[in-house]
């Protein structure tokens, strides 16, 4: 395969993997309670799972500023916390057991999108997110690094 070739092919599957991500995120925003489970593939896009190895840094970096925007617009305003084994032993409503399950997924799914970045984000990757995308990106993406410490609550 030549080397024209070779970028063709490489622009086609990021053009691709964005789409997908982009469909991802979009069905998020638009049912986040329906869909919460999508964010594990957007997760496991942040690890790089199953992307070729010619896109693999580039769709990581994609995932990772998309996942920071569908959290920021998904979380609710108020504090969310894990429910203490009374409160789970507490008889409750259906609605209500259904949004406390969908706050567990969410509080999941948040700690393993922190644990990839502490496991990949270098300060290479920083700076190349402060080139690559706007500011209020990076800035949203920086703090929810520096949110990891503190994990447990919203």
């Amino acid at each position: 395969m030549s080397a024209v070739e070779l970028m063709r092919k490489r622009n086609e599957m990021i053009e691709t993997a964005k789409q997908e991500i982009s469909d991802i995120a979009l069905n998020l925003l638009a049912q986040p309670q329906q869909q919460i489970d999508r964010l594990r593939v957007l997760i496991g896009l942040c690890k790089g799972e199953r992307i070729h190895s010619l896109i693999r840094e580039t769709v990581q970096k994609l995932a990772i500023a998309s996942t920071v925007e569908v959290f920021v617009d998904i979380i609710p305003g108020y504090a969310i916390r894990p429910l203490s084994e009374e409160e789970k032993s507490q008889k409750m409503k259906k609605e209500t057991k259904k949004l406390h399950d969908y706050e567990n997924t969410l509080l999941n799914y948040y700690n393993k999108y922190l644990q990839v970045i502490e496991k990949n984000v270098t300060s290479e990757w920083i700076c190349c997110l402060f080139h690559s995308f706007d500011c209020y990106s990076c800035v949203l993406f920086l703090i929810l690094q520096f949110c990891s410490c503190n994990s447990n609550a919203f």
